[in-house]
């Protein structure tokens, strides 16, 4: 197979792999979800922390496939989420669903701290450190 050929075949693979959930997650810096109603109102919640805290959730929004884990948890019942950092995927799946109870640990303090604060307002979702 030609150079060319391969260079064609691959521009061909990536734009039909866009069309599968698995393929838009290749895409990843491309991918539109940090743009949705929900991401911008998870990094609305950070609006009182540093930068970096700030920063730290924007790029996670953009390389973690958050949106297709939220479509594969039960909207109902309890959710445990185990090292969950600042708390973004915790908070997703709370303001998403009323009906589930979401638990956030985290073995660091201060991430607890900074989660419990920005999910002000959500009464579904504790974070505890452990």
């Amino acid at each position: 197979m030609s150079p060319h050929s391969l260079k064609a075949r691959a521009s061909a693979d990536l734009v039909e792999g866009a069309r599968s959930p698995i393929g838009s997650l290749r895409l990843g810096l491309l991918r539109p979800w940090p743009s949705k109603p929900e991401a911008r109102a998870l990094i609305a919640r950070y609006g009182q922390v540093s930068f970096a805290v700030r920063l730290e959730q924007q790029l996670r929004l953009r390389i973690c496939p958050f949106e297709e884990v939220i479509r594969w948890v039960p909207r109902s019942g309890r959710v445990l989420d185990l090292g969950c950092g600042y708390g973004a995927l915790a908070q997703l799946l709370a303001a998403e669903s009323n009906e589930r109870e979401v638990v956030g640990i985290e073995q660091m303090a201060s991430r607890v701290a900074v989660a419990t604060r920005a999910a002000n307002g959500l009464g579904n979702v504790h974070f505890v450190q452990g």
